[in-house]
């Protein structure tokens, strides 16, 4: 699965959050072989702004670790140094244990 640029996703996530009060979301990759390119992460806390959505909001992302083919680190550092809340994990505890926090 590529992990690129999906705006429309980004945008019916805010207002789905927003209608129904969640302060997070929980994405299961674990079935999927993940890719994103260095510019592509780069690009996407732009998108968040552009959605609108809130920097208290949680995203967890949740990853089988034999699949995925990105810098994680890089990921969730990238998100948080622009105010984003964007975890990944590789048990889906981990993940419910963060955004319940």
């Amino acid at each position: 699965y590529h992990l690129g640029s999906n705006p429309e996703l980004i945008l019916t996530t805010k207002q789905v959050a927003s209608e129904r009060g969640y302060r997070g979301c929980l994405v299961d990759y674990r079935d999927a072989e993940v890719y994103i390119s260095t510019l592509e992460i780069v690009q996407r806390p732009k998108q968040f702004d552009q959605a609108g959505m809130p920097r208290a909001f949680k995203s967890a992302l949740l990853f089988d670790a034999d699949k995925v083919e990105l810098d994680i680190r890089f990921l969730e550092n990238y998100f948080y140094n622009r105010g984003y809340q964007v975890r990944c994990f590789f048990t889906l505890k981990e993940a419910e244990d963060w955004l319940n926090s």
